[in-house]
């Protein structure tokens, strides 16, 4: 199974980075590979709720639905998808440094099939792929009011 992990620090408290990352509205805002990504429950996001999620990956678009798996607010959010062609375990752990907030993301890819062959690339390209998310959510929340 790929796992794929970065991490960065964001100059900002870590509620409002949780409360940034947890808004499925402003996600496509910062995961910059990302087409579509909409919570599909009603009310407040928590451990159950749902979310449909789309990109493009090598030429592919891919959809996948996620269930919250957990939520713990404001350090832990995991996501556990439940349709797409990839299974995958994507969560984020956030940790309170002096005002700051150090937050690291990992997604543990179980790639099945042929998709095997490809996971030297699939990690490459993801690792890439999540450390440009991390710096743009930095560059988002750090230029905020």
């Amino acid at each position: 199974m790929p796992v794929v992990k970065g991490s960065i620090v964001v100059d900002r408290p870590v509620q409002d980075v949780f409360d940034f990352i947890v808004d499925q509205s402003k996600t496509t805002q910062w995961c910059l590979a990302l087409t579509e990504c909409a919570l599909t429950t009603e009310g407040e996001l928590g451990s159950g709720s749902e979310r449909v999620v789309a990109r493009k990956f090598f030429g592919m678009k891919m959809r996948w639905t996620y269930t919250c798996e957990a939520f713990d607010s404001p350090t832990h959010i995991a996501w556990r998808s439940t349709s797409g062609r990839l299974p995958m375990l994507d969560y984020y752990n956030l940790t309170e440094q002096n005002g700051s907030t150090y937050v690291e993301h990992t997604v543990d890819i179980e790639s099945m099939g042929i998709l095997r062959l490809l996971q030297p690339l699939m990690q490459r390209r993801g690792r890439k792929d999540l450390l440009k998310d991390l710096d743009a959510l930095k560059a988002l929340m750090e230029s905020a009011p």
